[in-house]
């Protein structure tokens, strides 16, 4: 179950999938992907299971399936570090969707140019979808347009009937900008970036809920 919003004039829905949907356009917004992470750990003699990516990457092709999108926004960190062997996995997944998809430029977007280019990605450093909202990698409090973001990679932390505490990813929303929630399953989660002008969705059992 999704949360619907209209911000500027533009329905935005708020997935499960960690992922914003617009309706109007078929456009389907994600951040920090983070592919190459689990290779670049293991790389450095850390045993991070090799699935994930590949689960990322599934579930990616799940929610374009899903949404029947036809544009694809990725709001930076697509990749973790430099170039390893999950980038095959992009590849294979590019093979099966060829829509159009636009790379804001992260902070951890550091492959050559003719990666990007391989893999027909339009690399931007920010992108304008209405005449009030951008679409950038990092909040900021400088802009005059209405910003969805990614970076933070929110989280909600809850407290337990039995004083059990835990986190939740969430989107995050106030009157200057949406934050996504990462869209890899392999992140932690910035619980103290919330604050009292934001609204909290969580995600929980598949659904959105406002916290």
């Amino acid at each position: 179950m999704h949360q619907s919003l209209t911000i500027h004039g533009v329905q935005m829905d708020l997935l499960p999938g960690r992922a914003v949907f617009l309706p109007a356009t078929q456009v389907c917004i994600i951040a920090d992907l983070h592919l190459g992470k689990t290779e670049h750990f293991r790389k450095h003699g850390i045993p991070i299971p090799g699935e994930v990516a590949k689960k990322d990457l599934q579930n990616l092709s799940l929610l374009l399936q899903k949404t029947s999108a036809k544009e694809l926004i990725i709001a930076g960190d697509f990749f973790h570090d430099s170039a390893n062997s999950e980038l095959n996995l992009f590849h294979s997944f590019r093979e099966k969707h060829s829509l159009p998809i636009h790379l804001v430029k992260g902070n951890h977007d550091r492959l050559s140019s003719d990666l990007y280019t391989n893999f027909d990605l339009n690399l931007v450093d920010e992108l304008q979808i209405s005449s009030h909202i951008i679409v950038r990698h990092e909040p900021t409090e400088t802009s005059t347009a209405f910003v969805i973001c990614g970076h933070i990679h929110p989280g909600i932390a809850l407290r337990g009937p039995s004083r059990q505490g835990f986190k939740l990813p969430a989107f995050l929303l106030n009157s200057q900008e949406l934050v996504l929630p990462a869209f890899s399953r392999f992140t932690g989660l910035d619980t103290a970036y919330a604050t009292a002008s934001h609204k909290a969705f969580i995600l929980a059992e598949n659904r959105v809920v406002e916290c």
